[in-house]
């Protein structure tokens, strides 16, 4: 339970940008968070996933994500978790960490999305 708090109280500090640039400062922070999404407490998952929504909302985030190696490949598979919430914070950071649309349509170059919370 502790746990889930910490990370809750993270997410909640990378609402806003400078949040964002506190915890992408300190990598083991974010290996720690990137670490959790194997955690067995579905709530513990959920805030991860939400953290990890805010946190791909950065260049840097979404390079460490990707740079993990294993984290990307879970967020694609929680995309199914049978919690919704998870499986919608999930779906942000996959859709994040996907190259910008090009000119033709989508989302204009660089802008990534917070998702429905």
């Amino acid at each position: 339970e502790t746990v889930q708090h910490a990370v809750l109280l993270l997410g909640n500090v990378m609402i806003e940008r400078e949040g964002r640039a506190r915890v992408l400062a300190s990598r083991p922070i974010v290996d720690a968070l990137l670490g959790l999404l194997w955690d067995d407490d579905v709530k513990t998952v959920r805030n991860t996933a939400g953290a990890l929504r805010s946190l791909s909302m950065e260049p840097a985030g979404r390079l460490f994500i990707l740079q993990d190696g294993e984290a990307a490949d879970k967020l694609s598979e929680l995309q199914e978790h049978h919690d919704v919430s998870t499986a919608r914070y999930a779906a942000v950071v996959v859709n994040n960490l996907r190259p910008p649309a090009r000119a033709g349509g989508g989302a204009a170059p660089g802008r990534r999305t917070g998702g429905a919370a």
